[in-house]
């Protein structure tokens, strides 16, 4: 009787699996597709966030969960599902749907925004200098080559993710994200074809400051007013779209942005800026 109702329920188990697999197909196709400047998000709320093989709570996948304060990679949202990458402490990839309720926006990217609007003129910054940060007394410059030199400069590295294939202009580049405490590096290939460098070389491409203790190259950290940024830097873009205020300095084919919460820097970003390198 128990073989009985064994075989009974294979094709039930069968035709479940397949439900699934359409339906993650369909939702691939139709589901809203996020921006790669704004598509890193933390997870919140309380216990295990569950993987699910399509956006159905019936597609259940045994055993694969994060937790609050992991983060995760977003990259189509379909009713109330985010199809999500995360990646493991091995550097495993792990794809799947998750309930999207429980994820908090971090306002940040795996790519740069390069095309963001201005609202008034800008003081352009000449100096390379302005594009070097003090990490942990020592010096790191946006654009130079990552290598072991500079990634001891940065200090103890606590996690290196692969990020992925990121469109710029006609072309794809690598990129990697470097955790660190207060700060992160991104590293990437860009550049590679027009400066004649070999595919596998890698520069540094962005550097975001989280935390206070870290000085730009004119004295600007994390709390510091609005009105000493401008003091430093001279006049400036603004831009408020999505209910943010950014100042913008931008020279030398990069750019220094200065998020301000409340009158005061709550983060600094160096970036690369492919539009003005010609890409």
């Amino acid at each position: 009787m128990r073989l009985l109702i064994f075989f009974l329920f294979i094709p039930f188990i069968v035709s479940a699996n397949d439900s699934c697999q359409n339906l993650d197909k369909n939702a691939i196709s139709q589901g809203a597709r996020f921006s790669n400047t704004q598509n890193i998000y933390r997870v919140g709320g309380e216990g295990r966030l569950q993987f699910y093989s399509a956006p159905d709570r019936k597609c259940l996948i045994d055993h694969v969960f994060v937790i609050p304060g992991d983060s995760l990679i977003a990259y189509i949202e379909y009713e109330d599902f985010y199809r999500v990458m995360y990646f493991a402490r091995n550097n495993e990839q792990i794809s799947g749907w998750v309930e999207k309720n429980r994820l908090r926006e971090t306002h940040k990217g795996i790519a740069p925004d390069y095309n963001t609007p201005y609202l008034t003129e800008v003081n352009t910054l000449t100096g390379s200098s302005d594009f070097t940060i003090m990490l942990n007394n020592k010096y790191i410059s946006l654009g130079e080559q990552w290598d072991e030199q500079v990634r001891k400069r940065a200090g103890a590295q606590i996690s290196e993710n692969f990020v992925g294939d990121v469109s710029v202009g006609e072309s794809y580049y690598k990129y990697y994200q470097h955790n660190y405490g207060g700060f992160e590096i991104y590293t990437a290939n860009i550049f590679w074809q027009k400066e004649h460098r070999d595919i596998d070389s890698y520069i540094i491409s962005q550097i975001i400051l989280d935390e206070a203790g870290f000085l730009t190259s004119r004295g600007i950290s994390i709390g510091d007013s609005q009105q000493i940024v401008v003091e430093k830097y001279g006049q400036v873009k603004v831009d408020n779209s999505d209910n943010q205020h950014w100042l913008y300095y931008d020279g030398d084919g990069k750019r220094l942005s200065f998020q301000i919460i409340n009158d005061k820097v709550s983060r600094i970003i160096l970036a690369l800026n492919p539009d003005e390198n010609g890409i």
